[in-house]
């Protein structure tokens, strides 16, 4: 699992793009409208990873094993 912030947009959402074509599995995260930019084949949650405090980032993820 590839988590991969700031997926809204611009190079974050081509990077997003690239990793699930190339077959990984893709979390995409941005503080905007995470989505609305990247592509198929990708996961995406809405999440500001720059304030932590509450632990929102680290349970939005599953579990890596």
């Amino acid at each position: 699992t590839i988590v991969v912030t700031g997926a809204g947009g611009g190079q974050g959402a081509a990077e997003a793009r690239v990793l699930a074509e190339a077959g990984a599995r893709v979390i995409a995260t941005d503080v905007m409208n995470a989505g609305t930019a990247a592509g198929g084949g990708v996961e995406y949650r809405r999440l500001d990873v720059s304030d932590d405090a509450s632990g929102k980032f680290r349970k939005s993820l599953p579990r890596v094993r």
